[in-house]
C-alpha cells in the first residue's frame, strides 16, 4: 500500500486510515506502519458515525491494536473511536504509552480535539496525536485542530483550522513524570463497572 512505500522511502512511522475491503464487506481501519514499511498494528474502527458510515461499514470489533516504535508503545483507534471512554481505556490497558488516532471530523464538533482528546490523554495517562482533516468537501467543513496531547492533558502542540504539520515531543520522562502525578488506571474498580457492559 502507499503508505508502507513512503515509510521505507522516508525512513518514518506512519499511522493512517483508509476504507478497507475483506470480501464483501468494508471497514474503516487504521494502520501502523514502521520505518521499514512493516506493519505494526491495525485497526477497524469500532464506532461507526451515522446512518451513512453505519450503512456502507462493517464495524470493527473493538480489540486494542498496539504496535512499538522507537520504545514507545503506540495505539490506533479511528475517528469516532477517540469519543468513546471504554475504547480508549482498553488501549490504555494494552500498555498504550501514545494513541494514535486519524480522524474526519466536521463542524460544529470542535470540542472533541479540545475537550475530549485532553480528557481522554490525562485519564488514561498517555499521550495522544489526533490528526483531523481540515478545509471542506462537499457540503461538510472538517475542523482541523489537529494535535499531540501529552499524558498530563496538555497540548503539546496544535494546529488551527487549516492544513498543516503538527509536531509534538513525547518523552519517557513525561510519560513518567504523568504517570507518577495520576494514578486513574491504579486506582480502578473493574469490580464496580459491570452495569457498563449490560
Amino acid at each position: 500500500m502507499l503508505f508502507r512505500s513512503v515509510a521505507a522511502e522516508h525512513g518514518l512511522a506512519i499511522a493512517w486510515s483508509w476504507p478497507e475491503r475483506d470480501g464483501e464487506q468494508l471497514h474503516i481501519a487504521a494502520e501502523l506502519v514502521d520505518r521499514d514499511g512493516t506493519v505494526l498494528a491495525r485497526h477497524r474502527k469500532a464506532h461507526l458515525y451515522g446512518p451513512d458510515e453505519a450503512g456502507a461499514y462493517v464495524p470493527g470489533d473493538g480489540t486494542p491494536a498496539v504496535g512499538e516504535v522507537d520504545g514507545f508503545r503506540v495505539g490506533l483507534l479511528v475517528c469516532y473511536d477517540v469519543e468513546f471512554p471504554e475504547q480508549v481505556r482498553m488501549v490504555a490497558l494494552a500498555g498504550a504509552d501514545l494513541l494514535a488516532c486519524p480522524t474526519a471530523l466536521m463542524a460544529p464538533y470542535g470540542a472533541v480535539s479540545t475537550l475530549i482528546v485532553p480528557a481522554r490523554a490525562f485519564e488514561n495517562q498517555m499521550a495522544v496525536a489526533y490528526a483531523n482533516r481540515a478545509g471542506s468537501e462537499h457540503d461538510l467543513t472538517y475542523t482541523g485542530l489537529s494535535c499531540v496531547v501529552g499524558p498530563d492533558g496538555a497540548d503539546l502542540a496544535r494546529a488551527d483550522d487549516r492544513p498543516g504539520l503538527v509536531v509534538g515531543t513525547l518523552t519517557s520522562a513525561a510519560l513518567d513524570d504523568a504517570r507518577r502525578a495520576n494514578t486513574h488506571l491504579a486506582d480502578r474498580r473493574p469490580e464496580v463497572y459491570g452495569g457498563l457492559t449490560r
